[in-house]
């Protein structure tokens, strides 16, 4: 109960919107309220509830057993983007087309149970991912996707959590392998030895996971992402995020359609070998290859699709 009131005391103090609640509810909240809470710092007594307090109270009792009802993957977020996300999954899935209004502000605020000041700064973030615009007597409207940042990493992540298709997952492995081949030789020519250890640590835990040990998806992105890393340049290791986010639904995808649980260890360690030895040539060979298998696997699919479409017709 300590922490909700807590939860209670912050909102109350950002100026939650007051929902229409009447004064006699307050008192009967009020009122049902042991005396002995009135022990915990600046808890209300009998008789002292606000409309602020039963609107922070309502909105924690009817979303959590002592707080906000945040899924997993809102673990750990404020309310500011608890709300991005929320509104940021809800666009990506296709409820709200491009031209189409979004609720205003206030509705918002209302729906969400958060303050306005709240709401604005989520329009705000929004607006800079370029999923939505917003202006005075227009309201708050959804972009045409060419507008969408897809090299922030949540939109990404949007996007791929409500349809991750075949043609994007292709576009994606197109620059991936623009990419990463010219990350390889970097690597290799930079000769970073802290960095070229993260790739072998990486490498290590795929080799584990092929018997069992460890998680196989999270040690491949590791291995990829360490190749960034040992380039040295700031450009490519802010790519980072980007590549994360789209690895954990194309190494997948990508696997499933090989049959296998895990990407190959024989692949990845030929690629590293040619880093830790310095071989520019070599390393950015092995990346490409690497990035064309599974590119040829996707292109596969689409094919085979197609196919089956013109069947039908």
């Amino acid at each position: 109960m300590l922490n909700a009131w807590r939860a209670i005391q912050h909102e109350v103090s950002r100026g939650v919107p007051d929902c229409g609640a009447r004064r006699g509810a307050i008192k009967k909240v009020g009122a049902s309220v042991p005396t002995g809470k009135s022990r915990i710092a600046g808890f209300p007594r009998p008789g002292e509830w606000t409309w602020r307090h039963l609107r922070c109270l309502t909105y924690l009792s009817n979303n959590n057993d002592e707080g906000l009802n945040v899924d997993r993957h809102h673990s750990g977020r404020n309310l500011t983007q608890q709300l991005v996300h929320t509104l940021g999954e809800t666009i990506a899935s296709g409820r709200y087309q491009p031209g189409d209004g979004l609720p205003s502000e206030a509705s918002l605020c209302e729906e969400y149970g958060i303050s306005r000041s709240a709401t604005r700064e989520a329009i705000k973030m929004l607006t800079a991912k370029g999923l939505i615009s917003s202006r005075p007597r227009q309201g708050i409207r959804v972009q045409s996707r060419a507008r969408w940042n897809l090299f922030d990493p949540d939109v990404l992540d949007w996007i791929l959590r409500a349809s991750p298709s075949l043609e994007m997952l292709r576009e994606f492995m197109q620059l991936r392998k623009a990419i990463e081949k010219e990350a390889a030789a970097l690597a290799a020519a930079e000769q970073d030895r802290d960095r070229i250890a993260g790739i072998e640590d990486a490498l290590s835990r795929m080799k584990a996971a092929e018997g069992g040990l460890g998680d196989a998806v999270e040690a491949d992105i590791a291995f990829h992402i360490n190749i960034l890393n040992a380039t040295n340049n700031p450009f490519y290791i802010q790519l980072g995020s980007f590549i994360e986010t789209a690895l954990r639904v194309s190494i997948r995808f990508t696997n499933r359609i090989k049959g296998v649980e895990s990407a190959s260890y024989a692949n990845h360690k030929q690629l590293y070998d040619a880093i830790e030895r310095g071989d520019v040539a070599a390393a950015s060979s092995a990346s490409a290859a690497m990035q064309s298998e599974a590119l040829e696997l996707i292109e596969s699919q689409l094919g085979t699709r197609q196919s089956v479409a013109k069947a039908v017709v």
